[in-house]
């Protein structure tokens, strides 16, 4: 997004969309005044928009299925294949069937969240554990190479591969043959999915759940 743009509606934007090029760009320009300022703002609104776009999305998909739409129809509706739709939003769509409670909520969740928490599962799976614990849920999250919590953890000078060999090392012995499905979460891996969506409620400025959320 830059200044060069100004004035112009995106192709793709419709009559009384609620957010518009001319609102953002001056929106930054108020708020700052150097251009590299403006440059990293804009970089952050775009990744917001695209996490809020990706829930937009997901919400009115579940809405879809709900109401009966086959994965064909709803294919078409995404200008893809029924597979190509299905895989996008696997991980998403299987929190929501698996959750264990009325209270986990995971539609806030962005698409590489669902993916570090749906890794974590598939790692107490692997190692025969009963409950998704701590160790399984950073295990999910060095499995999202792209998501900001691992981008921490390489920042700080740790290979993701070593940190993932460190983490698996330290896991306990396996508890079950057949681990249910899906494996709950543990009391304490729990709470910290309820303080990551607290920490990007609406009131806080976001409204989605990143894996940097996840990690704080």
């Amino acid at each position: 997004m830059s200044e060069g743009f100004h004035g112009q509606r995106p192709h793709s934007a419709q009559a009384g969309a609620p957010i518009e090029l001319d609102d953002l760009v001056e929106h930054i320009a108020n708020e700052h005044d150097d251009p590299l300022d403006r440059l990293a703002a804009a970089t952050r609104i775009s990744k917001d928009l695209e996490d809020l776009g990706e829930r937009v999305v997901t919400h009115f998909l579940i809405e879809a299925r709900r109401a009966g739409a086959s994965w064909l129809r709803i294919g078409k509706a995404f200008g893809v294949s029924k597979q190509a739709v299905q895989k996008r939003f696997k991980a998403k769509l299987a929190l929501q069937e698996a959750k264990a409670d009325p209270e986990e909520e995971f539609e806030a969740f962005t698409q590489r969240a669902c993916n570090v928490v749906a890794a974590s599962r598939k790692a107490a799976r692997q190692a025969g554990h009963r409950e998704v614990g701590l160790l399984h849920l950073v295990l999910g999250m060095l499995a999202e190479p792209k998501g900001l919590a691992a981008q921490s953890i390489t920042t700080q000078g740790f290979a993701l591969e070593a940190a993932r060999q460190a983490v698996q090392a330290a896991l306990p012995a396996p508890q079950a043959a057949q681990p249910p499905e899906p494996v709950p979460f543990s009391e304490s891996v729990r709470k910290i999915l309820k303080q990551a969506v607290e920490l990007a409620a609406p009131e806080a400025g976001l409204g989605y759940v990143g894996t940097e959320h996840i990690m704080l």
